[in-house]
């Protein structure tokens, strides 16, 4: 369960507690639920440093799901913003690459 009381920071806190849960919930081969977890975080009303990460959260669970064409568009949608960091641009074009 996340605990969503976490002061000030609350917002901050639940997107990384909830890419925790999709982590976890990836390795147990739960890709609905990870999907899901994604879900109540709308991610398109997130900026900066925490949308790109929730972008390659969102993009991890087709990945390993093998729904490869769906994460692609992630991955690409992410390198369409300018601001994305160095890191997370690295990331998503690693696996274009790959494709």
């Amino acid at each position: 369960m996340i605990d969503l009381d976490r002061g000030a920071n609350k917002n901050n806190w639940f997107h990384w507690d909830s890419q925790a849960a999709v982590g976890i919930l990836i390795r147990q081969q739960k890709y609905d639920d990870a999907m899901n977890v994604l879900t109540l975080i709308k991610i398109r009303d997130l900026k900066g440093f925490g949308r790109h990460e929730m972008m390659l959260a969102q993009a991890s669970v087709p990945t390993e799901a093998d729904q490869i064409e769906q994460a692609l568009k992630v991955y690409r949608d992410l390198l369409k913003d300018p601001g994305v960091a160095a890191g997370h641009r690295k990331s998503a074009e690693a696996v274009l690459n790959q494709k």
